[in-house]
Parts: structure tokens; sequence; C-alpha cells
């Protein structure tokens, strides 16, 4: 009779070591790719805001005489207690104004306009973490009442700038 021989079938240290490498770099590629996924996330927001105030400041120029609401500079929006923010959304007659994702003091909303007794022009500009450029959406690059919407700032890293100016 033959004796049957027992495979050994553990793993040695060094096949270990191997193992928990892969899968360290591919947990390193999939959180990587999860950051940027929600910094995407966060910018799709972000421009679904600023529209909905451009939807709003639209709406406010057509029942007041073909101005928008008036501001001295420019309103940089941080967070919901920013009391020019709060003074906008009443002037606005809007229960709620959208604020940043993040609500921090890089990621913001600005609005400004043209003149401040009676302003005719606005921009709105949102800083951006995964775009490349400056956008411009319905004008001109340039500065109006406070917001720099030129390309004189640093357009290779964050926060890039997307501006929003009236029709």
């Amino acid at each position: 009779m033959k004796k049957l021989q027992k495979k050994d079938t553990a793993l040695t240290v060094i096949e270990m070591l191997i193992a928990i490498g892969i899968f360290s770099i591919i947990m390193g590629i999939l959180v990587l790719n999860f950051e940027n996924s929600r910094k995407s996330s966060r910018d799709s927001v972000r421009l679904s805001d600023i529209q909905r105030i451009a939807d709003m400041l639209e709406n406010y120029y057509l029942k007041n005489k073909n101005t928008y609401p008036v501001v001295s500079g420019k309103v940089t929006i941080h967070s919901k207690d920013n009391s020019d923010w709060t003074s906008l959304k009443n002037t606005l007659n809007q229960g709620i104004l959208p604020v940043d994702p993040l609500a921090n003091t890089t990621y913001y909303y600005t609005y400004c306009v043209d003149n401040a007794s009676v302003a005719t022009q606005y921009v709105l500009m949102v800083r951006l973490e995964t775009s490349n450029r400056v956008v411009v959406e319905r004008g001109h690059r340039g500065t109006l009442g406070g917001c720099d919407c030129s390309t004189s700032g640093s357009e290779t890293t964050p926060p890039y700038l997307y501006c929003l100016h009236s029709p």
C-alpha cells in the first residue's frame, strides 16, 4: 500500500507580502479615483447652484424695471450665516440661496454688479476644484464690480474660476 503524501497548502511569508502589496496598490488607485469623483460631484453642485442663482437674478430683473439687486463692491458667500448673502436672499425674496458644498474660505460664490446705484449687469463667480481653466459664460473676460474673470490668475492649480455674466 502506498502512503498518500500531503501537499503543503499554506502560503509563505513572501507570498503573503506580495498579495498585500498588490492589494495596497489597487486600494490606493481606488481611493484616488474616489476623491476625484467627490471633487467632480461638488463642482457639479456648484455649477447647478450658480445657474439657480442666475435664474433668480433674471426673475428679479424682469420684476424690477430691468435692474439687478444692488450691492456695494462684491458679495462673497462662504456660509449660510454670511450677512451679505442673507441681504441678497431677502432682496431676491427667496427662502434659501445655495452655498458652496464645502462652505469654507477656499471655495465660495461671489456676486458683483456694474454699478452700486443702478445695476444693469452682474457676474456670478464660483471657484471650482477640478476644471483646468477659467471659464466665462455669456460674457467677456475681465473685471466687473470687483469680480475678476480674467485669465491673469493661475489656471493650473485649484481653485479655478467659473464666471457667469448677465445676458
